[in-house]
């Protein structure tokens, strides 16, 4: 994480990272690293991570109207099968 980004939970297991100025190639790249280490951590139990994604443009929409979308991304890939990651894409 870069001194800049904030991570917190969310609720219950799930948690928030924010990542001010990344642009979307950045944020996927740094959800995909998160998703693998997860996969791979030497744990009695296998775990595995969902992750929501959503990126917001300047002046374009608010910090909870982000939350929202990546939070309804994060159901979808829930509801997909688990263990991956969906983008907000505008029409969910």
């Amino acid at each position: 994480m870069r001194s800049t980004d904030l991570l917190g939970r969310y609720g219950g297991e799930e948690f928030v990272l924010l990542l001010p100025g990344a642009p979307r190639e950045e944020a996927l790249g740094v959800a995909q690293r998160l998703k693998k280490a997860v996969g791979e951590s030497d744990h009695t139990l296998p775990y595995t991570v969902s992750i929501g994604l959503a990126t917001i443009n300047p002046g374009a929409g608010t910090l909870d109207e982000l939350l929202v979308q990546a939070d309804k991304a994060l159901y979808r890939a829930k509801k997909n099968g688990r263990d991956r990651i969906e983008e907000w894409s505008g029409t969910q």
